[in-house]
């Protein structure tokens, strides 16, 4: 008896991302290049998955922000609790699970999530981000430890409302979270990337970009 073969829209980035890491790692400029070339495509396609599982829905509704403010809330504690293993997996130079600050961080990061889901405006994110990039290269951060708490914490989101929410709701949900933390990621990497040349990188309108997506 056959099997149907289910795709998760996470397998359908992580192509994505590998085909971008082989293109960019053929172009002269190193991994900083790589880093701002990844990721926000992975945003971006994550936005195609979800219109062509529904492409004749709005990309989201008001009614899926405020159900995912409503669900960060309600589970913070269980998105906290994974969100920290996955810091303890990563065994990160700079970073003791048992400090104070990591889950103060931590917390702070997914508080911004629901402020930027309730105001309909990244903006919060991307100042944040920006300040914890000058503050972590200032006591010698490296990039990568600093974008593993953001991804550990999208990674613990995705494992938790995936059991808590419908299946369509949770694929809004989480489109959403990616998109405001991925944005995050992305001006703590142009920081990074000008502490550490010393020059001006382009920034991007993340306020006009978040909103278009919206719709």
């Amino acid at each position: 008896m056959s099997r149907r073969i289910r795709f998760k829209p996470s397998l359908l980035l992580d192509l994505w991302l590998i085909f971008q890491v082989i293109a960019v790692s053929g172009r002269q400029g190193g991994p900083l290049n790589l880093i701002l070339d990844v990721e926000i495509p992975r945003v971006i396609m994550f936005m195609v998955v979800v219109k062509m599982t529904r492409p004749h829905q709005p990309l989201l509704m008001k009614e899926t922000n405020m159900n995912l403010i409503e669900a960060l809330s309600i589970h913070t504690e269980d998105i906290i609790a994974e969100a920290m293993k996955g810091v303890r997996r990563a065994h990160l130079e700079h970073y003791n699970v048992d400090d104070p600050e990591t889950l103060a961080k931590l917390h702070k990061l997914l508080a911004l999530c629901s402020e930027c889901t309730e105001k309909r405006n990244v903006i919060p994110m991307v100042r944040y981000a920006q300040g914890i990039a000058k503050e972590r290269f200032a006591s010698g951060f490296g990039f990568a430890e600093v974008q593993t708490t953001y991804n550990t914490l999208e990674e613990a989101i995705w494992s938790v409302l995936s059991k808590k929410l419908p299946a369509e709701e949770f694929v809004n949900s989480i489109w959403l979270v990616s998109s405001i933390l991925g944005m995050g990621k992305d001006a703590m990497a142009r920081s990074y990337v000008e502490l550490t040349s010393k020059k001006s990188v382009p920034s991007l309108n993340y306020d006009a970009l978040f909103r278009n997506a919206l719709g």
